[in-house]
């Protein structure tokens, strides 16, 4: 992967719903309390929250990349099979975008023609210049094609449309692949409209207190 942003983990054992436990963190400045979580196969999900309130650390204690002041008894989530993608994403490719498609082959991948009208105008562009978006969309036709079970995919602030085209894609791809997705959303009114809440859940951070955070579904 040239854009050294999908980290996966993987579990042999599957099963309808998998479980989280509850993580705790105490900083100088901050402290953070998440609540556990349970994800049902065939889920979209969503973690909601104003900014800098720890989505992005809660991502990361999930895949185990950051490790609470208690450890949980139970790490069974650490041998999840998890598709990640962090916020933050660092090309390695030199080249043009061009010449990043042909050398990863992305037009044979799935989902690649539903983006191809964004990306067809930055062809000639180099990797490195490129739109956040763009550079984004790229790194979800590359994480929507490895092959896992939960699909964790921590976005940053981007057009609407290009979110919400994200999102539906997760959905059908979670129900029709008996897949777990879960995803950082901040606008509640995309999450409502995409939202099947009969499966799918969302994961309120709130700040509960100066410079304490407190993470759970409600």
């Amino acid at each position: 992967m040239e854009f050294e942003s999908i980290n996966s983990y993987s579990d042999e054992d599957t099963c309808d719903n998998y479980d989280f436990p509850t993580f705790y963190f105490s900083f100088a400045n901050k402290k953070y309390y998440f609540r556990s979580i349970s994800l049902e196969v065939g889920s979209l999900n969503f973690i909601n929250g104003p900014k800098n309130s720890g989505k992005s650390l809660f991502i990361k204690s999930l895949t185990g990349l950051e490790i609470p002041n208690e450890k949980p008894s139970n790490k069974n989530f650490l041998k999840y099979n998890i598709i990640y993608k962090p916020q933050i994403i660092s090309p390695k490719f030199s080249g043009t975008l061009q010449q990043f498609i042909q050398k990863n082959s992305l037009q044979n991948l799935d989902y690649y023609k539903n983006f191809q009208s964004n990306l067809q105008p930055h062809l000639n562009t180099l990797i490195f210049d490129l739109p956040e978006e763009i550079k984004q969309i790229l790194s979800f036709i590359l994480f929507i094609n490895r092959e896992g079970l939960i699909y964790i995919f921590d976005c940053p602030p981007l057009n609407p449309q290009i979110k919400t085209q994200f999102w539906n894609i997760l959905k059908d791809f979670s129900q029709n692949n008996h897949k777990i997705s879960l995803v950082v959303e901040e606008d509640m009114e995309i999450i409502n409209e995409i939202i099947d809440r009969d499966n799918g859940k969302v994961y309120y951070i709130k700040n509960f207190g100066e410079n304490e955070f407190y993470g759970q579904c409600e």
